[in-house]
């Protein structure tokens, strides 16, 4: 597997860590920030900026709500809102990590929802981008 592409030398790739699953039209990722517990806006903003120059159009994210307001809630980000205000439509289907199961069938329901809903190309993204973005990916390549 080929390394990243770092379309800006000044930024380390770690903070990069968006990947094309088909190019062009369905990619994924870990969330803004990630490994750290409590990203910056600067973080977030570069994070969003390469989505930009991969020219994504929407943003599916699977946190939770209760992972959104841990990682961002004490830094004032209100992560969804960034999204839209950076010009991305955004799908939001709240799921639990848990260790023992990924996505239940109800959600996998509504993860094919949102994607037909939402403009292509879609970036889709969790915690890690492993378990749910994992499963979520192979729901929306099924239907491809």
């Amino acid at each position: 597997m080929n390394p990243p592409v770092n379309p800006d030398p000044e930024i380390p790739v770690r903070k990069l860590p968006i990947k094309w699953k088909v190019k062009g039209l369905l990619a994924r990722s870990a969330r803004p920030g990630y490994p750290e517990d409590h990203p910056t806006m600067d973080e977030v903003r570069l994070w969003l900026e390469q989505a930009r120059k991969m020219k994504i159009r929407s943003i599916l994210c699977i946190l939770s709500d209760e992972e959104l307001n841990a990682y961002y809630g004490d830094s004032g980000i209100a992560l969804l809102d960034e999204y839209r205000w950076a010009g991305f439509e955004v799908g939001h289907l709240p799921v639990r990590y848990d260790k023992a199961s990924s996505i239940n069938a109800h959600q996998e329901g509504e993860v094919r929802k949102l994607w037909q809903k939402l403009s292509k190309p879609c970036l889709v993204h969790c915690n890690v981008g492993a378990d749910r973005t994992g499963r979520a990916i192979l729901v929306i390549l099924e239907d491809l």
